[in-house]
């Protein structure tokens, strides 16, 4: 995903995309229209560890909810 979309990547994550092999702990919220075909999406939210970025992916989900029963 972060390869396919290196232009959408703040300094910080193309740094770290650089130096990386293996990603274990990581969250990735996608749209509800988002399909994955040739080439995936990007979401709108991404993080890790998890452990550090659960207040904002909760609060994230809750508004997606509330924003799907409007």
């Amino acid at each position: 995903m972060a390869r396919a979309h290196r232009e959408r990547l703040d300094p910080k994550q193309r740094e770290q995309l650089a130096t990386a092999r293996t990603v274990w702990d990581f969250i990735a919220l996608f749209p509800p229209n988002a399909r994955w075909a040739e080439e995936l999406p990007f979401p709108e939210f991404s993080g890790a560890p998890v452990v550090d970025v659960m207040e904002e992916v909760k609060s994230r989900i809750g508004a997606a909810e509330t924003g799907l029963r409007k």
